[in-house]
């Protein structure tokens, strides 16, 4: 990580009001970037009145949105435009102040109707004018969702504003904390309020650090195979990446969780409300206080707490109303497009619910002891034992918006069989077997193939199902359900055998470099490389071999480690470091197709993958 050196920038032009009669002296802008601190020092001697800064970030030049394409999409992925609205992203990356707000400007009125800012959080159109000023409590880190009703603007333009203190005036100093190591942008110092406001001097921020190439890591690791200490430092960098992308952010309502996704080419966090992805980077961070040379660098006791965040921040959103449908249920996620209302639409999921706790609060109560994990895990099995019993399986999502079930489930639901087989690890409860085989076969019964693979979808309503769409990581979830059911249930050999079946699928198509496609099938150039998948299925062959000692299992999971370890991002952006950039048409999952982008639960799989082949080295040297 590179230190900035103690600049100052001399101001261009500095233009007083028409009665100054000197000219003052010229901003200085201090970087101390070990202390993560912008220090502006003002002018001396100022004419009384109230002063304020406006501060635009870099990051905002050009604003992303929902409808932007990848230079890096090919023709052959083309997705099909959404008309009528749009999504825009502007980026907060400094610490938000109560004193400070948001200036959100639009560059013509011909078309917009209205808009909403993070309708996520607040529910609410506000018809679309030249200025939107948004108050400090809505404005989060990193990603804000602009949703605009009628045609969008052709640029969307977004500054934070923050008046000046008297004692920072007697003082001459602000001080501003960025969120980024490399932060840059342009900064004014105002006269007035409102249409009277002058500007009376700029100063801009030097340019970032600059992006350097992927490389393996320090010199001597590229080519080390999977030497120890190569491993060691790619299972850190998982974990550096996991601890990064933590929301620390107190207005935000998912502080403690994580933001599933880094975006390198806007250079941002995305999506701080999927919950169900949270499970196996807490996953990751409380198995590596097991290895030795990783709490020489992370203290066991900052893994736990990061961990038990993770866990709260999930807990936070269950719903307290004892007669809400989906009562004892984490949300999923707001699933994220234009065409819904707002930008946004709430899902509780029992399928993900369930992954989530058994990689979250079934560990949490076994490292700490503590009852309100082994609580609200009772309470969600309770829930989705009465979801089975009401249903012949359990329907994908509650939608709170429109106040009922859905009448479908998809294949990815199977992984929610990991909430049975972690309780029935920790407790050798046997109502834990019986419940887990019944949601298991459940699954098995609407969704299941003779080929091995699963349907995509399974209709509640008696329509034919939609056929599996052959989807690397959409399928990994199935398969980490059928592992599960067999560690509940290894006296019944059903579970393995399909795992393997399926698994099956996946040996045949994987490619020769180690990865695997986005839709394994292909062709290529339509779907891109699957990141996330491979990062997936590698950690699933490694379990898969486990269970089967199958040398073969064993071998596609070393070539997807190899191939993840050369992948592996170790350049210049201090957001991605560590992670694994993914280009597809599912880059974020949804939205952001073919841009450069970081997945949390893709570096846990991949970091769980390495701590196993550790585990498998120290057993062959003994």
């Amino acid at each position: 990580m590179r230190f900035f050196r103690l600049l100052r920038v001399p101001l261009a032009t500095l233009l007083m009001a028409a009665s100054a009669t000197a000219a003052t002296p010229p901003l200085q802008l201090e970087v101390r970037h070990a202390a993560s601190e912008l220090t502006l020092v003002l002018p001396a001697e100022l004419p009384a009145g109230a002063y304020a800064l406006n501060i635009h970030s870099d990051r905002n030049a050009a604003i992303s949105r929902w409808s932007d394409v990848s230079p890096l999409q090919p023709p052959e992925s083309e997705r099909k435009p959404i008309t009528g609205v749009d999504c825009w992203y502007p980026v907060i990356d400094l610490k938000v102040t109560d004193d400070m707000s948001g200036v959100l400007t639009l560059t013509d009125l011909d078309s917009p109707a209205a808009l909403s800012w993070n309708g996520w959080l607040r529910r609410e159109k506000t018809p679309a004018a030249l200025e939107h000023r948004i108050e400090s409590s809505r404005l989060l880190a990193w990603e804000n969702t602009v949703w605009i009703e009628g045609e969008s603007p052709d640029a969307l333009a977004f500054h934070l504003h923050r008046p000046i203190r008297a004692d920072e005036l007697r003082d001459r100093a602000v001080a501003l904390q960025p969120l980024s190591a490399n932060w840059s942008g342009r900064i004014e110092l105002v006269r007035g309020t409102g249409t009277d406001a002058v500007t009376l001097a700029e100063v801009t921020v030097p340019e970032p650090i600059p992006l350097a190439p992927k490389s393996n890591g320090p010199a001597g690791h590229a080519d080390a195979g999977f030497s120890r200490e190569r491993l060691l430092h790619a299972v850190a960098g998982a974990i550096t990446y996991t601890l990064h992308s933590q929301v620390s952010d107190q207005n935000d309502p998912m502080h403690g969780g994580l933001y599933v996704f880094y975006d390198l080419d806007a250079q941002t966090y995305r999506s701080s409300h999927w919950a169900w992805a949270w499970g196996p980077s807490a996953g990751l961070l409380l198995a590596a206080r097991d290895v030795p040379e990783l709490t020489e660098r992370f203290s066991p006791a900052s893994l736990l707490a990061a961990a038990e965040a993770i866990g709260h921040a999930a807990l936070r959103t269950v719903p307290d109303d004892p007669g809400h449908p989906a009562r004892g249920i984490p949300l999923s996620r707001w699933d994220r497009s234009p065409r819904f209302d707002y930008g946004h639409r709430l899902a509780f999921t029992p399928c993900d619910a369930g992954f989530l706790a058994a990689w979250t609060w079934v560990r949490l109560y076994e490292a700490t002891g503590n009852p309100v994990w082994r609580d609200a895990t009772g309470e969600l099995t309770h829930a989705i034992d009465r979801l089975m019993q009401e249903y012949p399986v359990p329907p994908q999502n509650y939608w709170p918006d429109e106040g009922e079930w859905d009448v479908k489930v998809i294949d990815e639901a199977g992984f929610g069989v990991e909430l049975f087989a972690e309780q029935y690890r920790l407790t050798g409860d046997n109502r834990m077997r019986e419940l887990g085989r019944r949601y298991m076969d459940q699954h098995l019964a609407a969704l299941g193939r003779e080929d091995g693979l699963w349907d995509r979808e399974h209709y509640l309503d008696g329509r034919p199902n939609k056929p599996t769409i052959r989807m690397t990581r959409g399928l990994g979830w199935p398969m980490e359900g059928l592992l599960a059911a067999h560690r509940l249930m290894p006296d019944e050999g059903e579970y393995l055998e399909l795992a393997v079946r399926m698994a099956d699928h996946l040996l045949r198509a994987q490619q020769p470099e180690g990865y695997w496609l986005h839709r394994y099938e292909g062709p290529a150039e339509k779907w891109g490389i699957g990141m996330k998948g491979t990062a997936l299925w590698c950690w699933l062959f490694y379990e898969l071999h486990r269970h089967t000692g199958n040398p073969e299992h064993l071998a596609a999971a070393r070539r997807a480690l190899n191939w993840l370890l050369e992948e592996q991002y170790f350049g210049e952006d201090p957001h991605a470091y560590g992670g694994h950039l993914a280009v597809s048409p599912h880059s974020a999952v949804g939205y952001r197709p073919w841009f450069r982008v970081a997945c949390s639960y893709g570096s846990a799989y991949f970091g769980m993958a390495v701590l196993e082949e550790l585990r498998l080295q120290a057993l062959a040297q003994e």
